[in-house]
């Protein structure tokens, strides 16, 4: 393995073990981090957050497993043991009630940035 290719192995790595700090005993699915990855592209490019739907398409799954996801990096399941991380915000889409909105929390925007670090 060249130099380069062992750097950015060594990145991946940084990125997933600052995952399991955030996530703790929860054990995140890849489907989550993807979730957090695609609303954070879409912040980068200053528009706002993602709708639920969208965020399935981007997964290539249902509407209902981005909802879970999204449950976890939001507030997480009210009658779970399991806390939720409180990195996303889903909030009402003021043109279509029906449809929710996912943004960032300042957390999940910190957390954003120290990932954008670790890549370089």
């Amino acid at each position: 393995m060249d130099k380069e290719t062992r750097k950015g192995v060594k990145n991946l790595i940084a990125v997933l073990e600052t995952f399991k700090d955030i996530g703790g005993n929860q054990g995140l699915e890849v489907q989550t981090l993807l979730t957090f990855f695609y609303i954070a592209l879409r912040e980068k490019d200053d528009e706002k957050g993602l709708n639920v739907n969208t965020i399935g398409e981007m997964l290539g799954s249902t509407t209902a497993t981005a909802s879970r996801n999204i449950t976890i990096l939001n507030q997480g399941h009210i009658k779970s043991l399991r806390p939720g991380l409180g990195l996303v915000t889903a909030y009402e889409d003021p043109k279509c009630r029906i449809k929710k909105i996912v943004e960032l929390t300042p957390k999940g925007k910190k957390l954003r940035d120290r990932l954008v670090e670790i890549i370089g």
